[in-house]
């Protein structure tokens, strides 16, 4: 399976996607990550639905390629639902496996490091099994700083708590 178009249309504008899934299921499936995984425990419920409003949640099937490794960092996201793995090509046709995810995982967050200089991904990250994962641009969430200044410390702590995992 290739890239959805959905992925190539992040990659290739600074705008947001059009999402794919309603506001009240989005806010819905970030209450249950709250509840059953722990994620965005600290972040108020006001900004986690104000987070549901401004994410593109987008559904990827299995073996899609959500970004590949080289291509600029343009977005991180939530994992909805589904399972990801993130690999390093090989030139002889296989895969290095860095690891695999599952929903309530953080996507894509390098960029959001202050002693992180390249804003190229450094990994693929492929679908091993279908879901939705809700994509917020590193623009929107600069953006934040004037408009939502709670919104933007709470996704900035969580990208940053995310790094200290990896």
């Amino acid at each position: 399976a290739g890239m959805k178009p959905l992925y190539t249309q992040i990659r290739s504008t600074v705008q947001s996607p059009t999402r794919e899934l309603d506001v009240p299921s989005t806010a819905e499936a970030l209450m249950w990550l709250r509840r059953d995984v722990g994620l965005l425990r600290d972040m108020p419920l006001g900004d986690l639905e104000d987070y549901a409003e401004l994410c593109a949640p987008l559904s990827f099937g299995t073996g899609d390629v959500l970004f590949a490794r080289g291509e600029a960092a343009s977005w991180f996201g939530i994992l909805l639902s589904g399972n990801v793995k993130s690999i390093v090509p090989d030139s002889g046709g296989s895969d290095f496996v860095l690891g695999e995810h599952r929903a309530g995982k953080v996507i894509g967050a390098a960029r959001a490091s202050q002693w992180e200089n390249s804003h190229v991904r450094a990994y693929t990250l492929k679908a091993t099994e279908g879901g939705y994962v809700a994509v917020l641009t590193f623009d929107a969430l600069e953006s934040l700083q004037q408009s939502n200044p709670g919104l933007h410390h709470g996704l900035m702590r969580l990208l940053l708590m995310e790094l200290m995992d990896a």
